[in-house]
């Protein structure tokens, strides 16, 4: 095991292209780590950095407290999982979970102790004979799961491993690397873009967007607190609710009204409120009000509530789950996702009347897009 220090790692290609910036991480020991970002965010090319397959062009690498990015990646002591699972095709799966251990000249005997356990440990003993080409999707990212594990490294580096399995496999293998992870204790940073994987699986993670961390928590932190506007959309399905506010300010209250609405999509909350605490020493007067669609009900003709949001909205769409629906309403011009009882006797198309709770809300800078605090 071992802790995994960043510290103004950058990486820039030729022409001045930008894959990461300045990034700052602590990996603890033990730790199973999430990085999380849309497509070009550099949550690979960072992973590539840690394994030595990239060069930075400036800042450093620790691995086990020890300085690491001028070593040889062989030299580095970690194992990498890749998308496409890289396994040699002429051997059988007993031969590829042995190959890393025979090149670096390991004893016959330990070879065999390890890879008995590896394969028993994932469920390949039935397999240890077959050919890749034999094999399903799902069990050749096992093997190529299984010949990182069989090395012992102090640290695992997963770059979506699971990425080009279907949803129901995806699940499977992620509640396995899960499990794993707790026998092993070994540190383990795993790369995904989709953040329901993240929020499953990391105790803590990393959000990336245009090649900077934007945000590190643990999941829950992450999702009840975001740190961006980007934050708040990208983690969260359906994803949290932005809708742009004017703000009138008086002495003793603040008044804030959904932009183009009408105005009963309005509230007046005194000055010594909760919510407005993030909001006076500035004083905006356009804000972005975030709110998760589990933060919004439906009124149900109870009477409207001071200092909170009380509005009609038209159903848009109705999407059913089984244990939930997830319900599409427009407030004016503003698409809102809200989750409701599966029996919610609406219709695509009435007037509802919803009701948010500000206490419960993100507040984000109109311009920069950040967390108001």
């Amino acid at each position: 095991m071992a802790q995994v220090a960043l510290k103004n790692l950058t990486k820039t290609y030729p022409g001045g292209i930008s894959a990461v910036s300045a990034i700052d991480l602590d990996i603890g020991d033990g730790e199973l780590f999430v990085l999380v970002g849309p497509s070009g965010s550099g949550k690979s090319t960072l992973l590539r950095l840690i394994a030595g397959l990239e060069t930075p062009t400036t800042g450093g690498l620790w691995i086990g407290g020890s300085r690491a990015d001028e070593l040889a990646p062989a030299d580095r002591d970690v194992a990498m999982v890749f998308q496409t699972p890289a396994l040699y095709p002429h051997l059988s799966v007993s031969e590829n979970l042995a190959f890393g251990l025979r090149a670096r000249r390991f004893p016959k005997t330990e070879i065999g102790k390890r890879v008995t356990a590896v394969a028993a440990r994932l469920g390949l003993d039935e397999l240890l004979n077959r050919r890749p080409a034999t094999l399903s999707g799902g069990q050749r990212q096992r093997v190529a799961l299984g010949r990182a594990i069989v090395r012992e490294p102090r640290a695992f580096l997963l770059d979506e491993p699971f990425s080009s399995l279907d949803a129901p496999l995806r699940a499977a293998m992620r509640a396995e690397l899960i499990d794993l992870h707790r026998k092993l204790g070994t540190t383990m940073i795993h790369v995904t873009h989709d953040q329901a994987e993240a929020m499953a699986m990391g105790d803590r993670i990393a959000v990336m967007d245009q090649g900077r961390v934007v945000q590190v928590g643990t999941p829950l932190e992450v999702y009840h607190h975001p740190a961006s506007r980007f934050v708040a959309r990208f983690i969260g399905s359906p994803p949290m609710n932005i809708l742009p506010c004017a703000v009138e300010w008086s002495n003793e209250s603040a008044r804030i009204q959904v932009m183009d609405t009408p105005s009963e999509s309005a509230w007046t909350a005194e000055l010594g409120s909760y919510w407005t605490k993030s909001l006076r020493n500035r004083k905006p007067t356009r804000v972005d009000l975030g709110v998760r669609p589990e933060q919004i009900a439906l009124a149900n003709g109870e009477s409207a509530e001071p200092g909170r949001l009380n509005a009609s909205a038209e159903v848009r769409r109705l999407e059913p789950l089984g244990h939930e629906t997830i319900a599409t309403l427009d407030l004016g011009p503003h698409p809102l996702s809200l989750r409701i009882s599966p029996g919610t006797a609406i219709r695509v198309g009435d007037q509802v009347p919803i009701r948010i709770d500000p206490n419960h809300a993100a507040w984000f800078d109109a311009e920069t897009g950040l967390v108001l605090q």
